[in-house]
């Protein structure tokens, strides 16, 4: 009788625990699940969601990427802020985390501008060479913001004209506080 009654408390347990472990990993509401970039890795082959914002400046896919099979190429560059955007619907007073790789002709700074409105609000960089690397970073938007833009940008630390960027696997999530 009590070996019975062990096994069913010890089942009960064990239940308990599965379906509260199981209920975790159904979280269909999770900010941290909804990448809010879109076509992330390139993979779909259509850029109508990015842009660049110089008329010279040129971006394609490409095989030369991080993982998958495309990457964006971004060409035609003159000066560091040239580069490939898009702009996501954000809410305001939220924190987002943006990861992406990026890598280049040579040794630069390379990021992601934040604006705002129009106006630069964060810089997410670091200095690579021509390796893929992941570049990430926190943002909050503004309480009076009404637009978001992210740039994709370079400033070559060896030359005077910028060269071509690429980027891949972009990731931006709303941040659990």
């Amino acid at each position: 009788m009590k070996t019975r009654k062990l096994l069913v408390i010890s089942l009960l347990v064990i239940t308990s625990l599965v379906l509260a472990g199981c209920g975790q990993k159904q979280k269909k509401h999770d900010p941290e699940l909804i990448n809010l970039a879109p076509n992330p890795g390139f993979e779909e082959k259509d850029l109508s969601c990015y842009s660049t914002n110089h008329g010279n400046v040129t971006f394609e896919l490409t095989n030369d990427c991080h993982s998958g099979n495309y990457a964006a190429h971004i060409s035609g560059r003159s000066v560091y802020w040239h580069g490939l955007y898009f702009d996501p619907k954000l809410e305001k007073g939220k924190t987002y985390h943006l990861s992406f790789w990026m890598k280049t002709d040579g040794e630069a700074l390379v990021g992601a501008q934040i604006r705002e409105d129009g106006i630069e609000a964060e810089f997410i960089g670091e200095t690579i060479g021509n390796e893929w690397t992941q570049v990430k970073g926190s943002f909050t938007v503004g309480e009076q913001t009404n637009a978001v833009r992210i740039i994709f940008q370079s400033t070559y630390l060896s030359q005077v004209k910028d060269g071509d960027i690429y980027v891949d696997d972009i990731i931006l999530v709303e941040k659990n506080n």
